[in-house]
């Protein structure tokens, strides 16, 4: 064990190789000894580190984080994209290390409100002497008049007699969306101290686990929500470790978060059942003074709101009529939309942040008249309301936001601004859409600027380019932070054979190329998939993918489960079923199954590249980056370097890295699509892949021709 690592994080590394009977593996304790110099800040507060498959990434962060945040008196907080590498790190990683730890450490996972029952509407529900018309409701939805009932009975049972947490996820039972949507919250539903429930509220008792844990699991929305919010969630920044896990995500985290779209006529239909609700709501307190002054100033802005989105349609035909007939999106260039658009998008903005400050003040009545009630007394009907009005406040606030964004006063970051119509001539529909494109002026204040230290770790992060694509997509451009790439424990010179078959067709942006391209996927995948008994098959598009399904031979047709409307876990599920019987089985996916899978051994022998997965050319978030360099003054060359080729160079690797998931593997990766050779960017494809064994027909670099 090298003396780099302090003590504390060398003995509970050394206690956890032996209790788990492992050796040491010289990339963990490179990239333990990595994290350790950053969050001691011996070279930089923040640090990169791409951690190929086998290096054990999620231990030897928490194994080096975790003794020293906390010798620094800081809280350490992991934030990854997917549910199940957060179920792995609380279900196993974290309990495994505390075991041998010899002072302990707690740690909890953070979840959203929506994650959690609310004991109080259940309890509701299943109260026999409180009549309700949403109990009906979801009889009739039910199509019956016990299911339903029965479950939530069968729900309350158990969550009164400790069996149930009140976890979304640990349920004891099914429940759809729909029939979940009436026994949980949001913060505007939630009555909070004034709940008859709120001691043994699973939501607010997750919070009390998450103030007092040494290390808290959570995914990128609900961190960089709780940030936003500057909920009390979290502790101040300059207490926190953070480890950004699958990083490789963290950029389109950030866009998803801080987006906002709009579709102007459910909007619209939205606003006018609020406006009923209202309604019913003033006659049913006719005596509440205050309720009746809120419910006016809602009407007065409502008519003026509707008139304007009116407006806003015919400004939005305009731009349709005036483009490509059928064309069903358009962009504003540098994302600017046209005078008329923002003008009305400026009183729109108004409008709607009228209507939302009104919906809040009519909520904080409501909930004072909860306040007065006698516990278990509350009306079902404020219940029903609170649901309601909550998910109206967070359309209006979205809403708000949107026509903020599109307004002439508009101008803080560049965003991606368009418009989406539907095909139905009948009732056509408007979607606008706002994201920002300027991460560095999101995350710098709300994380980088502040934060004692972070990780970003992944296994896809390194494109080429010296982590520059990453650096600046997640906006530490600024930084400078440290960067670390670690190469694969594994010997897949010798476990993995490349093979880039000599194919015809060279793809290009013309239909023809690609009808070519998939007349030879045709002919050339029975022969490729014969090779082994089981195999993943990718596409770049699932129209592709289903074109070439269809017209495979009847035979191979049978072996293959195309990704087509059933959810992953039950395709994954049929395909191991197959192989275990000693069947063939060829997955047949597109984004979803490049990356989060698991297949070891036989389950994987081969995985089918169709195509290098460029994103769609007229994307309007990438055409608003590539209007944004070009103001800087990027030429067409760089823009393709900086923009196209890093995301596809990050997914192929993603991909590759379904063959390899122990030091036992071994197969073959096809990639069917000639461009990776044929042209100059391939040098840079095949520098960013791992040291694999190569076979191909082509002429290689002499780089590449020494790795075959």
């Amino acid at each position: 064990m090298p003396r780099t690592l302090t003590p504390q994080v060398r003995q509970l590394y050394e206690e956890w190789l032996s209790q788990n009977d492992f050796q040491s593996r010289p990339s963990q304790i490179e990239m333990m000894t990595f994290i350790e110099s950053i969050i001691n800040q011996s070279r930089a507060k923040i640090g990169i580190v791409e951690a190929a498959t086998g290096t054990g990434k999620t231990v030897a962060y928490a194994a080096t984080a975790i003794p020293l945040a906390r010798e620094q008196n800081k809280k350490v907080v992991v934030a990854t994209a997917t549910v199940t590498l957060q179920e792995q790190i609380v279900q196993q990683d974290l309990p495994s290390l505390r075991k041998v730890s010899d002072t302990g450490f707690t740690f909890s996972l953070a979840k959203g409100r929506q994650r959690y029952v609310c004991p109080m509407r259940l309890e509701r529900i299943v109260q026999p002497d409180i009549s309700s018309s949403l109990l009906q409701r979801l009889d009739e939805q039910a199509g019956s008049s016990k299911q339903p009932i029965k479950k939530f009975e069968t729900l309350f049972d158990a969550f009164n007699n400790m069996q149930w947490d009140g976890d979304r996820d640990n349920t004891p039972i099914k429940l759809t969306e729909e029939q979940w949507s009436p026994i949980i919250t949001d913060s505007q539903g939630c009555t909070g101290k004034s709940c008859s429930s709120f001691s043994r509220c699973p939501y607010f008792l997750s919070r009390q686990n998450i103030r007092t844990a040494d290390v808290v699991v959570t995914n990128y929305d609900h961190l960089l929500r709780s940030l936003q919010a500057d909920t009390d969630i979290y502790p101040p920044l300059s207490d926190i470790v953070l480890i950004c896990d699958e990083a490789h995500h963290l950029s389109s985290k950030v866009m998803s978060t801080f987006s906002a779209q709009v579709a102007v006529n459910d909007s619209r239909a939205l606003i006018m059942r609020v406006h009923g609700s209202l309604d019913r709501l003033q006659r049913g307190l006719s005596d509440h003074d205050v309720i009746a002054q809120l419910v006016s100033n809602f009407k007065e802005t409502y008519i003026g709101l509707l008139a304007k989105l009116e407006e806003l349609k015919e400004y939005l035909k305009d731009l349709f009529r005036n483009s490509k007939e059928n064309k069903t999106e358009y962009r504003f260039p540098t994302g600017k939309p046209n005078n008329e658009i923002r003008e009305a998008a400026t009183h729109l903005s108004i409008f709607y942040g009228g209507l939302a400050t009104t919906v809040s003040n009519v909520i904080a009545e409501l909930k004072k008249i909860v306040e007065t009630q006698e516990p278990n007394k509350m009306p079902q009907g404020i219940v029903e309301l609170l649901n309601e009005l909550g998910g109206a406040s967070n359309h209006l606030n979205e809403a708000t936001s949107l026509f903020d964004a599109y307004s002439i006063q508009e101008n803080l970051s560049a965003c991606a601004r368009w418009v989406t119509r539907s095909t139905d001539e009948l009732q056509p529909e408007w979607v606008l859409h706002n994201v920002p494109i300027e991460i560095d002026k999101i995350v710098n204040p709300l994380i980088w600027n502040d934060v004692h230290a972070a990780i970003c770790t992944s296994a896809t992060l390194y494109a080429g380019d010296e982590f520059q694509h990453f650096i600046e997509s997640a906006g530490l451009g600024e930084k400078a932070p440290a960067t670390l790439r670690i190469d694969s424990p594994f010997d897949l010179a010798r476990a993995v054979s490349l093979h880039i078959p000599n194919m015809q067709t060279l793809l290009s942006s013309q239909d023809q190329a690609r009808l070519a391209h998939t007349r030879e996927l045709v002919g050339m995948l029975p022969r490729v998939l014969k090779q082994h008994k089981s195999g993943l098959v990718l596409f770049a598009a699932r129209k592709t993918m289903t074109d070439v399904y269809e017209q495979l031979p009847k035979e191979l047709q049978r072996h293959c489960l195309i990704q087509q409307g059933t959810g992953v876990p039950t395709l994954l599920k049929e395909h191991r079923v197959r192989i275990d019987r000693g069947d063939r089985s060829y997955l047949f996916g597109v984004a979803s199954l490049r990356e989060g899978i698991d297949l070891p051994g036989d389950y994987c022998r081969h995985v089918v590249i169709a195509k290098l997965p460029f994103d769609v050319p007229d994307d309007p978030i990438i055409e608003s980056k590539r209007e944004l360099l070009q103001e800087d003054g990027v030429g067409r060359n760089e823009l393709f370097m900086l923009l196209q080729l890093p995301p596809v160079i990050l997914k192929l690797k993603q991909a590759c890295g379904r063959l390899i998931r122990n030091e036992a593997d071994f197969g073959q990766i096809t990639i069917l699509d000639i461009r990776v050779v044929k042209r100059s960017y391939g040098k840079r494809i095949f520098d960013s892949l791992p040291d694999y064994g190569i076979v191909t027909q082509y002429p290689l670099s002499k780089r590449d021709q020494k790795r075959t």
